[in-house]
């Protein structure tokens, strides 16, 4: 596998690979470009899998990720947009907050986090999360980078459902359809 940026060549050479459980593999080129890939691009596997076949585009990532939620599929439905942003959240909170993650696997790292009570935390993380994720459907809509399959506007309003939103998240909800219309 070679890098599209400094043709740095494939994993034993100069890329960091990180495995998910789903069997993806993602690629990071360890040289100062650190351009991101995954290799089933790479190996020009079809199209991305459409939303309700499991996988969910993240604006953050910029790409269809796994995530699957049982509970969440009988609170929402898998096919509605509520789905899609609970699901971006949970993303979000495990796989690019790490200090969400840290907190409710290590004490002693949750101990170094002032007045830390999981709960708490949660809903605090997932809110920045929401925020973050808003953003990001904003630069990709500037950009004309969202596929085709994701209704941008459906899925930000599909924020204003989930729980325990802030009066700072309902503020992004709203510039955030602003700017999609």
């Amino acid at each position: 596998i070679k890098c599209a940026q400094c043709n740095s060549l494939g994993p034993a050479d100069s890329m960091v690979q990180r495995y998910f459980f789903d069997g993806s593999v993602e690629s990071f080129c360890s040289q100062a470009c650190g351009t991101r890939f995954y290799v089933e691009d790479v190996l020009k596997r079809p199209a991305p899998i459409e939303p309700g076949r499991g996988r969910l585009w993240c604006p953050v990532c910029g790409d269809f990720i796994f995530q699957n939620s049982g509970h969440l599929a009988e609170v929402f439905g898998r096919e509605s947009p509520e789905y899609h942003a609970a699901c971006l959240v949970t993303h979000y909170r495990h796989y690019h907050i790490v200090s969400h993650d840290r907190a409710w696997k290590n004490h002693n790292y949750a101990s170094k986090i002032p007045g830390y009570i999981y709960d708490d935390y949660k809903e605090e993380v997932n809110n920045r999360a929401k925020r973050q994720i808003l953003r990001a459907l904003v630069r990709h809509h500037k950009k004309n980078t969202i596929p085709k399959s994701v209704d941008a506007i459906a899925l930000a309003k599909a924020f204003r459902k989930l729980q325990f939103n802030e009066r700072k998240t309902y503020k992004e909800i709203t510039q955030t359809l602003a700017k999609l219309s």
